[in-house]
C-alpha cells in the first residue's frame, strides 16, 4: 500500500474514532419529570453530554404554565457532572440522580438538586448555592434499571442477576425494599412510575403487547418525612453499615394487566417514567430509530406521538410531553458552544405539537435580571460618558486640511460597521482552525466561546491601525470616501492631509475597538471626534462640498496630498 493510501486510511480511522463517540453520545440523554402534583408547577430535567468536554450537564426545564411560566423551549443550566448518572427522576421541583458505585461499596450514590421561584416572576434559582446534596447510599449487588420519584422521594427499580426484580424507596433516610412482580414468560419490567394516588406502576413491552403491574407501597410511618438530605462530605467518610440499615424485602400485592399494541414495536424498550392521566397510562417506548409515546387505555395501547430517539419527560399535571435530544441543526444556538439541545413539546391528550426547535438557553442570570442589569449598565455608562470621558477641547484644536472637512457621524458609523463586520467574520473563520475551547469560559456544563469575538477585535484593532498608518484608510473608510489625517495646520500654516503614525493610529483604534460606547459618544458630539482622536491629535476627514479657493492655501498646501493620503 502506498504512503498516500496509508495516510488516507489513517485519517479515516481517526475520523471514525471521533465520530463514533459523538453518535453514541447523542443517545445518552436521560430525562426525568414530575409525574403528578395537583395544582403545582410541572418541571422537567435532563442530563446531556457536553460538546466541549468529557463532562455532563444537568439542565432544568422550567414549567410552561402555572404561577411562573416560561416560554416554550426554555432550559436552564444547573450544574456540571463528572459522569453520567445511571438513572434520573424528578418530583416537586427536585431531581434525583443515581450514580453506580461509591468507594469500595457495591450500590448507588444519590445526588439531588432543587429549584425555587426567584424574586422576580418567571425566574428560578437552585437552592443551597447550586450545590448538589446527597441522600442515603443504596446498598445492592443488583443494577438500577429505572428510577421514579413521588411524594415519598426516589423509588428505584433494581434488577438482581441472582434474584427477582425488586424496588427500593427511601423511608426515614433508610432504603426500604419490596419484591417486584413475578415475570410473565420471563419478561421483566423495564420502567416504573408513581401515579396520582401514590401507587407504583411497572411497565414493559413485548413486541405487540404492553404489560403493566400496579401495587401500593406500605403505609408511611407517622414520624417519617417526605425525604431527608445528607451532607455531601459524609460520602467521603469510612462506611460502617448499621445492623438494621439493610432491611429484608417486604411483600406487596401486584396486579398485572396487558394491552395489545395497535402497531407492533420490534426490539422496543420502555424509556422514562410511566404516568397516569385519568384512566390512561402514558409511557415512552424507544427503538433504534424512533421514540414513541404510547397511551394504554384498558386493553388497547395506541401510539400518541412519535419522534427521533432521545430523552423523554412526561408531565401528567401539565398534560405535556417533552422530548430532548442533541442535534446538529441546533449547534451554536443562542451563540453558545455547548448548546445543541433540540426540544420537542407536545400534548399528552391529542399528540399535537406545541414547539420544536433549538433550546432557548436561560442562563444563570434570568431574562428579568438581565434586563435590570442592562438598564443599570446604560445608566452608569451614560454618567461616565457625560461627566468623565466626554471629548473636551484640546490645547491645539484640530483643523481640517484645506479642501477637507471633518466627516459627519453617519458615514463614519457605516464605515465602522463595515470594518467591524469584516473583522468579526475573519475572527470567526480563524477560530475554526485553532484548538476548540481555547478561549471558552465554563458556566456549569455549558461554555461561552469568546474566541471569535477576541480574534475579531484583535484583527480589527491591529489591522485598522496598520492600514491607517500606511494609507490613512481602512476598507470601510475607503468605501465611504473617508480618511484619517493629522491636523491641517502646522506652525500656524495650513497644510494638506498627512497620514497618522503607527503609535497615534494604535491609540485611536484602541478606543474605537475596545471602548465603542466612548467612541460613538464622541462621534456624536459637536466636535465630531472621539476620545481616541483627541488623544492622538487626529481626525477623520472627507472631501469638502466645494473646493477651497487658492488664496486659502499656503505655499506648502500640496504637501503629501496624494489621493491615497486622505
Amino acid at each position: 500500500m502506498s504512503a498516500v493510501g496509508s495516510t488516507r486510511w489513517h485519517w479515516l480511522g481517526v475520523l471514525f474514532a471521533v465520530l463514533l463517540p459523538c453518535v453514541a453520545a447523542e443517545a445518552q440523554i436521560a430525562t426525568g419529570a414530575r409525574p403528578y402534583e395537583p395544582g403545582g408547577d410541572s418541571h422537567a430535567w435532563a442530563v446531556t453530554p457536553s460538546t466541549v468536554s468529557n463532562d455532563w450537564g444537568l439542565w432544568h426545564i422550567p414549567p410552561r404554565s402555572g404561577a411562573t411560566p416560561a416560554e416554550d423551549g426554555a432550559v436552564r443550566i444547573v450544574d456540571s457532572l463528572e459522569r453520567q448518572p445511571a438513572a434520573i427522576a424528578a418530583y416537586g421541583g427536585r431531581v434525583w440522580m443515581a450514580f453506580a458505585g461509591g468507594g469500595n461499596r457495591a450500590g448507588y450514590a444519590f445526588l439531588t438538586a432543587a429549584v425555587r421561584p426567584g424574586a422576580i416572576d418567571g425566574t428560578w434559582y437552585t437552592g443551597a448555592g447550586g450545590r448538589l446534596a446527597s441522600t442515603a447510599f443504596l446498598e445492592t449487588t443488583g443494577r438500577v434499571i429505572a428510577l421514579a420519584a413521588g411524594e415519598r422521594g426516589p423509588i428505584a427499580l433494581i434488577e438482581d442477576p441472582d434474584g427477582p426484580i425488586s424496588i427500593a424507596w427511601l423511608e426515614r433516610n433508610v432504603w426500604e425494599r419490596a419484591n417486584g412482580p413475578s415475570p410473565i414468560d420471563s419478561v421483566n419490567p423495564q420502567s416504573l412510575g408513581v401515579l396520582q394516588d401514590g401507587s407504583i406502576v411497572l411497565a414493559t413491552i413485548d413486541s405487540d403487547q404492553v404489560r403493566t403491574w400496579i401495587a401500593s407501597l406500605p403505609d408511611q410511618p407517622q414520624e417519617s418525612s417526605t425525604f431527608e438530605l445528607l451532607d455531601p462530605d459524609a460520602l467521603l467518610k469510612p462506611f460502617e453499615p448499621a445492623e438494621d440499615e439493610i432491611k429484608e424485602a417486604v411483600e406487596i400485592a401486584w396486579v398485572g394487566s396487558s394491552a395489545s399494541l395497535q402497531i407492533p414495536v420490534a426490539d422496543g424498550r420502555v424509556d422514562g417514567a410511566v404516568v397516569g392521566i385519568g384512566s390512561r397510562l402514558v409511557l415512552g417506548v424507544e427503538t433504534t430509530d424512533a421514540l414513541r409515546v404510547i397511551e394504554v387505555d384498558g386493553d388497547l395501547a395506541t401510539t400518541l406521538y412519535e419522534t427521533a430517539p432521545g430523552g423523554l419527560a412526561l408531565l401528567a399535571e401539565a398534560r405535556r410531553g417533552i422530548a430532548v435530544r442533541l442535534g446538529d441543526e441546533a449547534e451554536g444556538a443562542q451563540g453558545r458552544a455547548a448548546t445543541r439541545l433540540v426540544i420537542e413539546e407536545f400534548s399528552l391528550d391529542t399528540g399535537r405539537l406545541f414547539f420544536v426547535g433549538p433550546a432557548v438557553f436561560d442562563g444563570p442570570i434570568s431574562p428579568s435580571d438581565l434586563r435590570i442589569l442592562l438598564v443599570l449598565m446604560v445608566l452608569v455608562s451614560a454618567s461616565l460618558l457625560l461627566f468623565v470621558v466626554r471629548t473636551s477641547s484640546e490645547a491645539k484644536p484640530f483643523v481640517a486640511p484645506p479642501g477637507c472637512v471633518l466627516a459627519p457621524p453617519i458615514p463614519r458609523l457605516l464605515a465602522g460597521l463595515a470594518d467591524g463586520f469584516l473583522a468579526l467574520l475573519l475572527g470567526g473563520e480563524l477560530s475554526r482552525v485553532l484548538p476548540p475551547g481555547w478561549l471558552a469560559v465554563r458556566i456549569g456544563a455549558d461554555a461561552l466561546d469568546f474566541a471569535p469575538l477576541v480574534l475579531g477585535l484583535a484583527i480589527g484593532l491591529v489591522g485598522s491601525a496598520l492600514l491607517e498608518a500606511a494609507t490613512g484608510r481602512t476598507l470601510g473608510k475607503l468605501v465611504f470616501g473617508l480618511a484619517v489625517s493629522r491636523s491641517g495646520e502646522l506652525d500656524g500654516r495650513p497644510i494638506g492631509p498627512r497620514r497618522p503614525g503607527l503609535g497615534p493610529s494604535l491609540a485611536r483604534n484602541a478606543v474605537k475597538w475596545l471602548l465603542p460606547l466612548v467612541a460613538i459618544a464622541g462621534l456624536m458630539s459637536p466636535l465630531m471626534r472621539h476620545r481616541g482622536d483627541s488623544m492622538a491629535g487626529l481626525g477623520v476627514i472627507g472631501e469638502a462640498a466645494e473646493p477651497a479657493s487658492e488664496s486659502s492655501s499656503g505655499p506648502d498646501s500640496s504637501q503629501d496630498r496624494g489621493p491615497d493620503d486622505r
